[in-house]
């Protein structure tokens, strides 16, 4: 027989990385709820490897800490479902959070619906066998019935046009696979293979996935110090614990007068091993990652430090084409801003002079409506699959296929004063989490330094011209006229 204390090995690592990944990002209801789930995947696999390596104080403490987890589990997946559709006021999630407290605190007491498994074979080949009764279907009917309402709530949402089947697809099929883990163990063929803890491994990737594509975290933050530090940590205590011995050995057999001082040697050894996998580790980080940061951010300084020296809004348009184009590598960028009229939004500059400009929106256009909801970065691939794109007439979408636009950028404050509309990159990659916050930092920039462009150009217009007739006044002439003088006393 297999022993399969790696399988839970493996998953624990897997969740308390994402777990480490996660907690430094930036907290909002949704990642809070994913934490807590990790948080209960960590209870349910780290009770199930600390019961399978029979640490103390039993195996039938440990079996109850997994246990816990496993019964929370419906809770914590329809707590992040709810998040996920921001359903609020759920009298069902503090149901199911009694339930399952309950449910936990009966089988730790009397252990009537699930007992600790038996553990067959030798030390170093243990496998547990599990004995199951009528009572634990309690349980998986409670669990299926939770499954099948988190099911109803998502068509709820889809129906209602909340959100698109789409965005559900891997929180659905993560559910399934895990369904489909937990019956198999029951079956007597599958006795004794963790493959619910394979299925919940594959669950919880699908979950992060799903909240990356959210862009509500950095995939840079896995690998951040704190994260690889950690592994250079776990990667030396699991090199020492199973070469000490075979090393300590090897001194005092080949080097038998360093035999009283094979343990300082080994510690030594050990010690150097971290400290060069440590150092290793940062330069990679610093090398990889933080150069790309300070690049980035060098480029909003001296992006910073030209809109705020001017105050021509053709020069600021002509700034932010070129500081999105010099740094993500996009093949073409538009910025549109509203018209002097207050029709719409009109096509200011854009960086392919021989491409369609002459194209505006106005302000009920769906483009508009989504951004003004939004409040940040669109892209084009996911408006594309919401309700508002199916309002939009073919040939405003026939421009954008044409444009080749992949992501919009909003311009605005308290209102949408413009929006920055961008091609897809050279090297023809998908716009990142990282692209997204350089795009939010472009944009908090630029529309200050619009607005104080804008409100300086229509001071200035006022003062050189006539308030009754709107034409040209005096000081119009004047400046014009020793201008114009200066220029021919130069020739």
């Amino acid at each position: 027989m297999m022993n399969y204390a790696s399988f839970s090995i493996f998953a624990l690592v897997c969740y308390v990385y994402l777990f480490l990944g996660l907690a430094a990002s930036q907290k909002n209801r949704l990642i809070n709820s994913f934490l807590v789930l990790l948080i209960d995947m960590i209870l349910w696999t780290g009770g199930s490897f600390a019961m399978r390596m029979q640490f103390g104080p039993s195996t039938s403490f440990w079996f109850d800490v997994s246990l816990v987890g496993l019964i929370f589990m419906p809770y914590v997946f329809y707590n992040f479902t709810s998040e996920f559709i921001e359903k609020k006021d759920d009298k069902a999630r503090v149901f199911w959070l009694f339930t399952s407290l309950l449910l936990s605190i009966i089988n730790c007491t009397t252990h009537i619906f699930l007992a600790p498994p038996e553990a067959l074979g030798t030390s170093g080949n243990i496998v547990f066998i599990y004995d199951f009764t009528w009572h634990v279907y309690i349980i998986v009917i409670l669990c299926l019935i939770c499954m099948f309402q988190i099911m109803y709530v998502v068509y709820r949402c889809v129906k209602n046009g909340d959100r698109m089947l789409y965005q559900f697809t891997p929180i659905l099929a993560g559910i399934l696979i895990l369904i489909i883990g937990h019956g198999l163990i029951m079956l007597d063929m599958f006795k004794g293979i963790p493959l619910d803890i394979l299925s919940g491994i594959i669950n919880a990737l699908l979950l992060f996935y799903v909240l990356y594509k959210k862009h509500l975290f950095n995939l840079k933050l896995l690998v951040s110090k704190r994260n690889c530090y950690a592994i250079s940590a776990i990667i030396t205590v699991f090199l020492f614990s199973n070469y000490l011995l075979p090393l300590r050995n090897f001194i005092s057999e080949n080097f038998i007068r360093l035999d009283s001082y094979s343990i300082i040697i080994v510690f030594i050894i050990f010690m150097i091993v971290s400290v060069c996998l440590n150092t290793l580790l940062k330069r990679f980080i610093d090398h990889v990652f933080i150069k790309e940061e300070k690049q980035q951010a060098d480029y909003l300084k001296n992006f910073s430090n030209r809109v705020r020296n001017t105050l021509s809004v053709s020069e600021i348009a002509k700034d932010i084409c070129d500081v999105i184009t010099d740094t993500l590598g996009v093949h073409r960028v538009y910025v549109c801003l509203q018209d002097s009229n207050g029709n719409g939004y009109r096509i200011l500059y854009g960086n392919a002079p021989l491409e369609l400009q002459n194209f505006s929106f106005k302000f009920d256009n769906p483009v508009v409506e989504e951004l003004k909801e939004r409040k940040d970065c669109l892209l084009y691939d996911d408006f594309k699959r919401g309700l508002n794109y199916r309002s939009m007439w073919e040939k405003e979408k026939d421009l954008f296929e044409r444009l080749q636009i992949e992501c919009i950028l909003p311009l605005m404050e308290d209102e949408l004063i413009g929006m920055v509309f961008l091609s897809k990159k050279i090297k023809k990659s998908k716009y990142s989490y990282d692209d997204m916050n350089f795009l939010s930092s472009v944009a908090s920039i630029s529309t200050i330094a619009l607005k104080n462009s804008r409100l300086y150009e229509i001071i200035y217009q006022e003062a050189i011209s006539d308030e009754m007739t709107g034409l040209l006044n005096r000081k119009y002439f004047y400046k014009y006229f020793y201008q114009a003088y200066e220029d021919k006393g130069k020739e």
